[in-house]
C-alpha cells in the first residue's frame, strides 16, 4: 500500500536522514523533494544527496517543481523569468507578469534543463506538479484575468484559427486551445524525461473548467513517459465538501489512468487543518480507496507545521492523524447497495447546476464553460482483457470536437494538417523504444543473413505493413527481405474483410506458413494493441523462436506483452472516434518507414543516404542508379554508366570497382567478404 508524504524546506542533510528514517518507521514508503529555481542553481548536489539518502532509507522518491516558472505549484517566486521577461506571460489585461509562457521555447528549454537536473539526482520519477497557466491572484490581479494573450500566443492562436487576432475574452474555444497548449507543453516534457530514461507523474489540479481546468484529462494520461496521473483534491482549500470532492477526483483519477495503463495517486490536504479536522482526514483518506486509489500522498510532512504560511494549528497531533489515517490497514467496503451501471462514455454539460469549482484559497467561482464534455465512465479494469473497446485510446471521443460537422471546411483542413503534425513528434517521444527494436533486428538478421523481417496486421495496420514491404524491393533490393501479411491476405488490400482480424488461429496458421523460425524477426502491428489475429501470429513466431516487436497505439496493450520489444506510438484520439486510418495509421506507417529503412542502413544497403542496393527495373531506377554510381564515385557520369554496365547493373560493384581500381569480379568478392558493405570492402583500398 504505497503512502507518501512531500518534504521541502530542509537541505540539513544529517536531519534530512533523521526524518526520513522516521518516515520509513512511520510505515510511509514514498517522499516527494522540491526543487526550486534557488535549488537549481545552489543546492543542485544537495538535493541528489537528499534522494540517495531517502533511497537508503527504503523510500520511492519523486522530485518536483517547487514554483518553477510559477506556472508549477509551489510558492518560490522565479528568477528565470524575472531575469527573462521576454519569455514570460501577458495577461488578458496587456500586463505581463512574471510567469513562463508555456508557448514560449526559451522557456520550455529552461524547464527542460531543471527536468534534466531532476532525473540526474536518481528519482525515481519527475512529478509536475499543479501545471498552469499564470494564477492572477499571484499577481494580485482579479480572479477574472487570465494569461495568455503574448505575442507568441497571438501568433498561434491566429495561425491555428485564421483570425487576424486572439479574443480578449475568455471563450471557450479559447480555453480549448489553452488546454491544447499546456498538453503540449506536458507532453514535451515528460517525453524529455523518458528520452533521458525518467518516468513522469503529473499531478492536475482538481478542475475540469474554469480558466485552470483541464477538461479531457485522458489527454494528460496518455503522454508518453507518464507513468502516474495524480490529482490534489485539498477539500479545504477549494471549500468544498470532503466526500463528494475528493471521490469525484479519485474517481476521475482512477478511471483516466486505468484506460491509459498507469497509475492513479491521489494526494491528501495535511497543510492549513485542525486537530478537529480528524473525521475529515480520515473521510478522504476512506473516499480515495473506495474510488480505487491506493496510492496516497500528503502534503506534506509533519502537517507543514515548519511553514507558516501554510501553517496548521496543532501541527504535531494533526500530523498524527494523518499518519493513522495514511498508514491504516483500509476495512474491505461493503457496499449497501448494488453499484448501477453506466455507458462506457457520458455527455454532460459543465455548466448549468454542477457544483461550481473554486480557486484554492480563494473562495471565488470559476465562470462555467458551457462546453459539452464527454468523459469516460469506464470501470477499473484494462480493456483489453475485454470486449468493451471504449476504454481503448484508440476508441476515445474527443470532447472539443462535438461541433466538428458544424465547422468551416477551412478550418477542418487546419484541424487534419494539425493532427497530423502530433504524429511526428509521437513518434519522437517512442525513438529509445524504436531504436531498441532496430538494434535487436539489426543484430539477428547479422548473425543469420537468411533472416526476414515479417510484417503481420490487419485493417489499416496491416495495409501500412503491405505498403512498406513493398517498397522495400525496389528501393533496397529487398523483396526477400522483407515482407507482410494481412488479414483477409492480399485481396484486403484494396476489399477490406474486417472479420478477419479476429482470428488468431488464421494468424499462427499463416505465420507458420511461412516457415518463420529463429533467423526472422515479427512485427506486430495493431493500433489498438489487442487485434487476436497479429496475438495469434506474435504467438506462433515467439513459439518458432524468432525475434518479435509490437507497434502499437495503446499504451500496456496485449500486442506490447506479447512482443520481445514494444513500441507504443500514443497519438491519442483520432478527430474522428476510432478511425484509426487517420494518426494511428500516419504513425505506423512512419515507424515502420523506420525500421526498415534504419535495418537497411545499419545491414550496409545504404553508403551514406545513397540507394546503393537500389534494383533497377524501370527507366527512372536506371537513371537513379547511374547518378548514385557517379555521386559516390565521384566520376563523370558517363564513366559511371560505363561501371555500372560492366557490373551488369549491379550499384555496389560499380562503386567499389571504381574507387579500388578492381573489376567487376575482385569487386564482388571484396563485398562478399565485406557482407555487402561497400565501406568494408573498400577499407584498405
Amino acid at each position: 500500500m504505497p503512502i507518501g508524504v512531500s518534504y521541502f524546506g530542509n537541505r540539513i542533510l544529517r536531519h534530512v536522514a533523521a526524518d526520513m528514517d522516521d518516515l520509513a518507521a512511520r510505515g510511509f514508503t514514498g517522499v516527494l523533494h522540491t526543487m526550486s529555481e534557488n535549488d537549481l542553481t545552489y543546492y543542485r548536489d544537495t538535493i541528489g544527496r537528499l534522494v540517495e539518502i531517502s533511497h537508503a532509507a527504503g523510500l520511492f522518491v519523486q522530485v518536483g517543481p517547487w514554483g518553477l516558472g510559477r506556472t508549477f505549484g509551489g510558492e518560490a517566486e522565479s528568477l528565470f523569468v524575472a531575469n527573462h521577461p521576454h519569455v514570460g506571460q501577458m495577461l488578458d489585461s496587456g500586463r505581463p507578469v512574471a510567469a513562463g509562457c508555456l508557448n514560449s521555447e526559451a522557456y520550455r528549454e529552461f524547464v527542460r534543463s531543471w527536468a534534466a537536473a531532476a532525473v540526474e539526482t536518481g528519482a525515481d520519477r519527475i512529478f509536475w506538479d499543479e501545471p498552469h497557466w499564470a494564477h492572477p491572484a499571484h499577481f494580485d490581479e482579479p480572479r477574472e484575468r487570465w494569461g495568455c494573450r503574448c505575442p507568441r500566443c497571438v501568433e498561434r492562436w491566429c495561425s491555428e484559427s485564421g483570425d487576424t487576432d486572439m479574443p480578449s475574452e475568455l471563450t471557450a474555444d479559447v480555453r480549448v486551445f489553452r488546454e491544447r497548449c499546456l498538453v503540449e507543453f506536458l507532453g514535451d516534457l515528460t517525453a524529455y524525461v523518458a528520452a533521458l530514461g525518467g518516468r513522469s507523474t503529473v499531478c492536475l489540479l482538481p478542475h475540469t473548467s474554469g480558466s485552470h481546468g483541464v477538461a479531457d484529462w485522458s489527454a494528460v494520461a496518455r503522454l508518453p513517459g507518464v507513468a502516474t496521473l495524480a490529482t490534489d483534491p485539498y477539500w479545504k482549500a477549494f471549500d468544498e465538501p470532503v466526500v463528494p470532492f475528493v471521490t469525484e477526483f479519485s474517481e476521475r483519477v482512477a478511471q483516466q489512468s486505468a484506460a491509459a495503463g498507469i497509475e492513479p495517486q491521489i494526494w491528501i490536504q495535511g497543510f492549513r487543518l485542525a486537530p478537529d479536522d480528524e473525521a475529515d482526514i480520515h473521510a478522504a483518506v476512506a473516499a480515495a480507496r473506495s474510488a480505487g486509489v491506493d496510492d496516497l500522498w500528503t502534503w506534506g510532512y509533519e502537517a507543514c507545521g515548519h511553514m507558516s504560511y501554510l501553517g496548521t494549528k496543532d501541527p504535531e497531533r494533526v500530523w498524527e492523524i494523518l499518519c493513522d489515517a495514511l498508514t491504516s490497514t483500509p476495512a474491505t467496503p461493503c457496499p449497501s447497495e448494488p453499484p448501477t451501471s453506466e455507458p462506457a462514455f457520458v455527455i454532460r454539460s459543465s455548466g448549468g447546476s454542477g457544483t461550481p469549482e473554486r480557486e484554492p484559497g480563494l473562495g471565488g467561482l470559476f465562470p462555467s464553460d458551457p462546453a459539452f464534455v464527454i468523459r469516460s465512465s469506464g470501470g477499473s479494469g484494462t480493456p483489453e482483457g475485454g470486449t468493451d473497446l471504449g476504454g481503448l485510446v484508440t476508441e476515445q471521443v474527443r470532447p472539443e470536437l462535438h461541433d466538428l460537422d458544424l465547422r468551416p471546411t477551412q478550418e477542418l483542413v487546419r484541424l487534419m494538417a494539425s493532427e497530423e503534425a502530433a504524429v511526428a513528434a509521437a513518434v519522437r517521444r517512442a525513438a529509445p523504444a524504436i531504436a531498441a527494436a532496430i538494434d535487436a533486428v539489426v543484430a539477428r538478421l547479422t548473425e543469420r543473413p537468411e533472416g526476414r523481417i515479417v510484417y503481420v496486421g490487419a485493417g489499416t495496420a496491416g495495409r501500412m505493413g503491405v505498403l512498406d514491404a513493398a517498397e522495400c524491393g525496389p528501393t533496397f533490393n529487398a523483396a526477400d527481405k522483407v515482407i507482410a501479411l494481412l488479414a483477409g491476405g492480399p485481396g484486403a488490400v484494396t476489399k477490406p474483410k474486417e472479420g478477419a482480424e479476429d482470428d488468431a488461429a488464421t494468424g499462427a496458421a499463416e505465420l507458420a506458413g511461412l516457415k518463420v523460425g529463429p533467423a526472422d524477426a515479427v512485427v506486430g502491428i495493431s493500433a489498438s494493441g489487442r487485434t487476436p489475429y497479429v496475438l495469434g501470429a506474435l504467438d506462433a513466431a515467439r513459439q518458432a523462436g524468432a525475434l518479435t516487436v509490437g507497434l502499437s497505439c495503446h499504451p500496456g496493450s496485449l500486442v506490447s506483452a506479447a512482443a520481445d520489444h514494444a513500441v507504443e506510438v500514443v497519438v491519442g484520439p483520432e478527430v474522428i472516434a476510432g478511425s484509426t486510418r487517420l494518426k494511428a495509421g500516419a504513425a505506423q506507417k512512419l515507424v515502420l518507414n523506420t525500421i526498415s529503412t534504419v535495418v537497411m542502413v545499419r545491414l550496409g544497403r545504404t553508403l551514406g543516404n545513397l540507394m546503393v542496393d537500389v534494383s533497377a527495373g524501370s527507366e527512372k531506377l536506371v537513371d537513379r542508379a547511374r547518378r548514385i554510381v557517379a555521386t559516390a564515385a565521384g566520376r563523370p557520369p558517363a564513366e559511371a554508366a560505363a561501371a555500372l554496365e560492366a557490373a551488369d547493373g549491379e550499384v555496389k560493384t560499380a562503386i567499389v570497382s571504381l574507387l579500388a581500381g578492381i573489376d567487376p569480379d575482385a569487386a564482388r568478392l571484396r563485398l562478399a567478404q565485406a557482407n555487402g558493405i561497400v565501406r568494408q570492402a573498400l577499407a584498405g583500398s
